[in-house]
């Protein structure tokens, strides 16, 4: 009897493996046409107005002069109005202090924080905190936990997007992964509280993706002791 409580034991635990392994399955192709239909999408509405100048200045895309721009001028912009805004701003400039995020893509938000949330992020990516040295790094909220991870190092330098300067977050030092090594991040500064930017990857000597997101600045310096070791196989985990 003992001998047969031992085998279901042992076989309720492979089960438990195996509906794992199918689970981790089923998300992993989840994540794969999340990412498909977002490549597609931000592709067609984003790289399209980023090619060319419409004419219009940063206050007539706002609505508001730039000083007065905030996160909630941002939400009310279309995909045009987004590629143009970040055509006509300089490369942002960040104090060491961290800055609230949002990902800006109207009604496919929904998708894109699919993405950044869960296959870029161990949680809810909450914003990003630049630090000394040229390098921060991103910041994720899952339950009542905050993960300061996704390393990079920033610089600035000429956009392959429109050819104007931005200030670039690279990645490829600190990850692991092979998807995420090829993330770069692109921003500009609408002003000294906002900052608009994109999220591109670089596949195959192409870029795909520009997922656009905000910043705001808030009051929180970045910590001092901010870790900046390489990555994988510890955010893979957390993500489980």
């Amino acid at each position: 009897r003992v001998h047969g409580e031992n085998f279901l034991d042992f076989f309720d635990g492979r089960m438990s493996f195996v509906g794992k392994v199918i689970s981790a399955i089923i998300n992993t192709i989840c994540l794969a046409l999340a990412i498909v239909l977002v490549l597609g999408l931000t592709n067609a509405f984003f790289f399209r107005g980023l090619s060319r100048d419409d004419g219009r200045d940063i206050q007539d895309v706002l609505g508001v002069p730039k000083q007065e721009a905030s996160m909630k001028h941002l939400r009310q912009l279309s995909s045009a109005d987004i590629s143009q805004l970040f055509r006509k701003c300089p490369p942002a400039s960040p104090p060491e202090k961290e800055f609230k995020g949002e990902i800006l893509f109207g009604s496919f938000s929904p998708f894109a924080r699919l993405v950044q949330n869960h296959f870029f992020g161990p949680g809810n990516w909450a914003g990003l905190a630049f630090g000394r040295k040229g390098v921060g790094h991103n910041i994720f909220i899952k339950g009542a936990t905050k993960s300061r991870t996704r390393n990079f190092r920033y610089f600035v330098g000429k956009s392959p997007i429109d050819g104007h300067q931005s200030l670039f977050l690279e990645y490829s030092s600190f990850s692991a992964d092979r998807l995420t090594h090829g993330r770069v991040d692109e921003l500009r500064m609408i002003n000294k509280n906002v900052t608009i930017g994109f999220a591109t990857y670089y596949l195959a000597g192409r870029q795909y993706s520009p997922i656009p997101f905000a910043l705001q600045l808030t009051s929180r310096d970045t910590p001092k002791d901010s870790e900046t070791q390489r990555e994988g196989w510890i955010l893979f985990q957390q993500r489980l």
